[in-house]
């Protein structure tokens, strides 16, 4: 298979390469990618395969964007299903997208708590290029890729695609063979009119899954020896995901913009095997537990019309949105089987043959939404905006399974948003707004008594107050206090997976970004966060009032120099640092604060007239030791990742 893989992509590497020389204009992809010197914030930015920020996909504000349906594919609403550590989108078909919240959130239409993921599609343009992007490391990870555009029709029709192989390398000696293609086009018959239509796969196989630790304290893990590999040899994961769709967009008059997008995510997940080290002790012996899940499909269908209505008088710009979005999904739940080997320590987990399973049965959770809104937003020149949005839901959610039972519930919210900016000054403006949204729940932790099952959506409600400052051109300060309520789950006493109280989640965020020196670029920011559950549970003391898995600060600050009498070549640095934190539900294990430094270089030239670039990276530097909390509703330790090296070569022809 492995050789079948790779004549394969030689093959496409070839042809790719063939094409692209027929080329005699050549348009920069993925040599100029960037993800420092594109970004407007340190909130998240994402630029190919490059990624910083405070925030992420998954995690802004503490939060999950993706569950608060707050995923846009170049601005139209994508309901991208929550599958823990697995994922549903093709990377080869999109460049990059941006975490926004605070002051460069309140122009996007209909928001929701906590944060808006937009992401951006890798649209064929009207001139030919061919990139490729070779990457060793870390550890002995190989990995490469193709992306091409062609101009079928110059000015009218281009098509692109892309493939990527990747020999995937974990810390824990865990590997896997991930796979990607995709192909799009971009149709614009008129100047006003443009439809990009999309199609995308990704494959990961035999990938080996890492053991979940839980301890059976107040405390932490004990040391494990980095690098050294613990998964069983079936303990297996396999997963299938594919996207396709189409965003189009039309100018109908002076006024109106008629926007529209549909959008099909399959996410398939064939093997699924994991090993749980539960109630592990201070000297590393822990109760092993083997868990296979029947294959799991979750898949949806979600798209957005939306209509803009702009009318300018003087200084006062008014913009009307229309909006009408819906989205389907169905997924298989449950149907674990679960087998107690014994006692064992989590450093000398021995190899031992693969259980026989006895499974339960499978279920089917089934979800449709309705979404009808509108939206006004009043722009006043150098005085302030004015954004008021409305939107009527209709969320009908049925479970069906054959033990448990069927049971339907229907929530028909209003939600709404509003913001109010004023330029305080020339160059300060300040703002605050308020936001309701529907949050989807995800599944149910895989060691609680209801594993897999749905978890209802729940009413989530965010206020916020904050301010932007031009320090000077090019330098930029923005900020934001926030507060975001909800209910809270957690497993109560019969572990149960439930709601056991309220969550608050207050916080404070800063962002600092700009080029102060010729050459030199900085991305600077920190959030402060102090969530707090109530409810029976914790006035009983048999919960704490702080969430785990939730640091009390974090801070990144991302910086590259590279002047122009330097040609081409740059230094460039991170340091993360994130806060103590708690490791249990009780508050009673400390996860101490931690910080992270990564060095590189990058070089930037041109051979034959092609634009390449080639980085190298050094991430943890001084090997750094630390545990942390992953997983979403399914907390596990997972030791920091040791000292490790990367290079990549880009280059477009």
């Amino acid at each position: 298979m492995g050789d079948v893989v790779q004549v394969s992509l030689f093959r496409w590497v070839v042809f790719a390469l063939g094409i692209s020389g027929f080329s005699t204009q050549a348009w920069a992809q993925r040599a100029d990618d960037n993800a420092v010197a594109a970004a407007d914030d340190a909130f998240g930015t994402t630029v190919g395969n490059e990624t910083i920020g405070l925030y992420d996909a998954r995690n802004a504000r503490g939060f999950n964007p993706q569950q608060s349906g707050n995923v846009r594919i170049e601005g139209m609403y994508f309901d991208r299903p929550s599958t823990g550590p697995g994922d549903v989108l093709v990377d080869r078909l999109f460049s990059g997208f941006t975490v926004r919240v605070g002051v460069n959130a309140l122009t996007f239409p209909f928001p929701a708590p906590s944060a808006i993921v937009d992401i951006r599609l890798r649209k064929p343009m009207d001139k030919q290029v061919t990139s490729v992007v070779a990457t060793y490391g870390p550890y002995d990870q190989t990995s490469i890729e193709v992306d091409t555009q062609v101009p079928v029709i110059p000015g009218k029709l281009s098509i692109g695609g892309g493939i990527e192989h990747t020999r995937y390398v974990s810390d824990m000696k865990s590997d896997a063979d991930d796979n990607s293609y995709a192909g799009l086009a971009r149709f614009t018959p008129a100047e006003s009119v443009e439809l990009v239509g999309f199609w995308g796969r990704a494959i990961r196989r035999n990938s080996e899954s890492m053991p979940f630790i839980f301890v059976g304290g107040d405390y932490l893990p004990p040391d494990q020896t980095r690098g050294v590999p613990l998964a069983q040899e079936w303990n297996q994961w396999e997963q299938h995901d594919s996207n396709y769709g189409a965003v189009g967009r039309a100018v109908l008059n002076s006024n109106w913009t008629l926007r529209a997008g549909l959008f099909r995510a399959t996410y398939d997940r064939r093997k699924d095997h994991t090993t749980f080290f539960n109630n592990t002790q201070p000297d590393g012996t822990t109760d092993v537990v083997f868990q296979k899940l029947l294959p799991i499909v979750i898949k949806t269908l979600s798209g957005e019309v939306q209509a803009q209505g702009v009318y300018t008088t003087g200084d006062f710009r008014h913009t009307v949105y229309l909006m009408g979005r819906g989205r389907e999904l169905s997924r298989s739940s449950g149907g674990s089987a679960q087998v107690t080997y014994g006692i064992a320590n989590i450093n000398s987990m021995p190899q031992v043959a693969e259980p026989t399973w006895v499974h339960a049965l499978q279920g089917l959770d089934s979800a449709n939404q309705i979404t009808g809104g509108a939206q006004y937003v009043g722009q006043w020149r150098n005085v302030g905006d004015l954004n008021i949005g409305i939107q009527k839901t209709k969320y009908d959610r049925t479970l069906t399974h054959p033990v448990n039972g069927n049971s339907f519930r229907r929530q028909t919210p209003w939600l709404y948003n509003g913001s109010l900016s004023v330029k305080a000054t020339k160059d300060l403006t300040i703002f605050t707004s308020y936001t309701k949204g529907l949050e989807d729940g995800g599944s149910t932790p895989q060691n609680a008594r209801n594993r897999g099952e749905a978890v209802p959506a729940t009413l989530t409600k965010q206020a916020e107050l904050g301010f932007m400052y031009a320090i000077a051109p090019g330098l930029r300060m923005n900020g934001a206090l926030f507060q975001i309520s909800k209910p809270f789950f957690e497993r109560d006493t019969t572990n149960l997976y439930t709601v056991v109280g309220d969550l608050r989640q207050r916080g404070a965020e800063l962002s600092f970004t700009g080029s102060p020196l010729p050459g030199l670029n900085i991305v600077a920011g920190g959030v402060i966060l102090q969530p707090r559950v109530t409810g029976p549970l914790v006035d009983q003391g048999l919960l704490g009032s702080v969430p785990p898995g939730r640091d009390e600060s974090t801070a990144r600050l991302d910086v590259q120099y590279g002047p122009s009498n330097w040609n081409g070549i740059s230094l460039e640095g991170q340091l993360e640092f994130n806060d103590r934190g708690f490791g249990n539900t009780l508050n009673r294990a400390d996860i101490p604060a931690r910080a992270v430094l990564n060095m590189g270089v990058r070089y930037r030239f041109k051979v034959y007239g092609a634009s390449a670039n080639i980085r190298a990276r050094v991430q943890n530097v001084t090997n750094t030791y630390s545990w942390d909390l992953q997983g979403g509703n399914n907390l596990f330790f997972q030791y920091l990742p040791q000292r490790r090296f990367t290079i990549n070569l880009a280059a477009d022809f």
